[in-house]
């Protein structure tokens, strides 16, 4: 549709419908806010499932209106 978002690299294109804009990008910072996190863990000495499991990471992949 027109004005919708297009986001590509080198692994594929998504297209996000402008509609969900907000929750699309508030979802992406969140994620990005997570992995952040998980990776300063890992810094700090704490295995990657560990960190992941801690942090809530699973649940992130999780439609919230499923």
């Amino acid at each position: 549709m027109s004005g919708d978002l297009m986001i590509g690299d080198a692994d594929g294109v998504l297209v996000l419908p402008r509609a969900h804009e907000e929750a699309i990008l508030a979802a992406a910072e969140e994620i990005h806010a997570v992995e952040e996190s998980i990776r300063a863990a890992v810094r700090g000495g704490r295995r990657l499932d560990e960190a992941r499991a801690a942090l809530g990471y699973h649940r992130l992949q999780t439609r919230k209106d499923a």
